[in-house]
């Protein structure tokens, strides 16, 4: 049995599909001041980080509402792994999403990472 390349699937599926049916969002994150221990001065201001990664909007199911912490309102965001992780990222619940001029706060991140390639990111947003 011939092993899966994961990889190839991520490239020629996933983000064919990103590309496709998809849109810019923005992901930020805080970077906090740099004090120098020495005298107490700030020597790098608080500073908001923004990555634009391409998403998809989806609504959660009735069954998934029922089984899991998520609350009316919550949407899902699949964000393709490969342009994340090429940016440098790895999406997180301290991060927030703005979305066609909405900001949300990031609940949940689950990654697809078969075979330890990041396919893809499911993001539990809230506004």
């Amino acid at each position: 049995m011939a092993a899966i390349d994961y990889v190839d699937l991520q490239d020629n599926t996933v983000d064919p599909l990103m590309t496709d049916f998809g849109f810019d969002m923005t992901l930020e994150s805080s970077r906090e001041p740099t004090i120098d221990p020495n005298t107490g001065a700030i020597t790098a201001a608080a500073t908001v980080v923004s990555t634009t990664v391409t998403g998809i909007f989806r609504f959660f199911s009735q069954d998934e509402v029922i089984r899991m912490d998520i609350l009316s309102g919550d949407l899902q965001v699949l964000i393709g792994g490969k342009e994340a992780n090429d940016a440098g990222i790895v999406p997180d619940t301290t991060m927030q999403l703005v979305a066609k001029g909405v900001k949300y706060s990031i609940v949940r991140v689950t990654p697809t990472e078969p075979g330890g390639v990041a396919v893809l990111y499911r993001l539990q947003i809230r506004r």
